[in-house]
């Protein structure tokens, strides 16, 4: 019975895990080498993670992200 339980614990914290893995304001980005970051209306703000990994604050990330793809 205890394994059950774990299994079920284990399942539940991965679901949770996988979900939290996209943001509805937030886009993760990486720019090329020696490219500006690009501009558009969508982006509220920016910071820079690493070298040349950012995270945009936007209102949509999906629409951002089809945007800049």
């Amino acid at each position: 019975m205890k394994h059950m339980i774990l299994v079920v614990v284990f399942g539940v914290m991965a679901l949770n895990a996988q979900a939290a893995g996209s943001h509805p304001h937030r886009l993760i980005v990486k720019i090329k080498e020696g490219h500006p970051l690009p501009s558009s209306s969508l982006i509220q703000s920016s910071r820079n993670l690493f070298g040349n990994v950012y995270v945009l604050q936007t209102k949509d990330a999906a629409a951002l992200e089809k945007q800049l793809a």
